[in-house]
């Protein structure tokens, strides 16, 4: 069993346990809201990382990114391996963009989890 789906495992047992709790659990919570803070933390760097390497290709190519990925996908620059790394690249940034946004979100406190997921 791969480490991943043990911590899954855990997360899944745990709210089970904290759903059929009535009380709030204040240790629980600061708890939660530290590891929540820490994978944010984790997808932050990530992001940096991603977006330096974005930097030097725009540097490269003299061109954004966002205008880089429009032509990108409207064929306008062929086929070079740049093309296809900065393209993934720029994908790969937007869902980390998405998810630290919705992680924020809950660390916030301004979104209900969906305990059914």
């Amino acid at each position: 069993m791969t480490a991943t789906t043990q911590v899954l495992k855990k997360l899944q047992l745990l709210q089970e346990l904290v759903g059929k709790q009535k009380d709030s659990d204040e240790v629980l919570e600061a708890t939660i809201a530290k590891l929540l803070h820490y994978e944010l933390e984790k997808l932050q760097g990530r992001q940096n990382q991603i977006r330096e390497k974005l930097n030097a290709f725009e540097e490269r190519y003299h061109l954004k990114t966002e205008e880089f990925s429009r032509q990108f996908r409207e064929g306008k620059l062929g086929d070079d391996m740049d093309f296809f790394e900065w393209s993934a690249l720029a994908e790969i940034h937007q869902e980390l963009s998405q998810k630290l946004a919705e992680v924020e979100q809950v660390n916030n406190g301004s979104a209900d989890l969906d305990v059914a997921q």
